[in-house]
């Protein structure tokens, strides 16, 4: 008998051409998960430049450009698709 579980997981994937790259896992895609994983970005590469390209980027996620400015010190590209 196969009792495999399923989990869905929601993936956040950051990678470096010159820096540490970084994946996560997370039960959920909310703003606090994000803002999250943006935190490990910054952790990881703490004086590198960084470009943002979010897929599936929506309204929903638009409310954190404003902060993730600030967080980044104003070192942010931001592309959505």
């Amino acid at each position: 008998m196969n009792h495999h579980l399923k989990q869905r997981r929601n993936s956040f994937g950051f990678y470096a051409l010159n820096g540490k790259s970084v994946i996560n896992f997370k039960e959920h895609s909310r703003k606090e998960d994000v803002c999250e994983f943006l935190t490990e970005i910054r952790a990881k590469n703490p004086i590198k430049n960084i470009i943002l390209i979010f897929q599936k980027f929506s309204l929903k996620m638009s409310f954190a450009k404003g902060w993730i400015e600030k967080f980044l010190n104003n070192k942010l590209e931001m592309f959505g698709s």
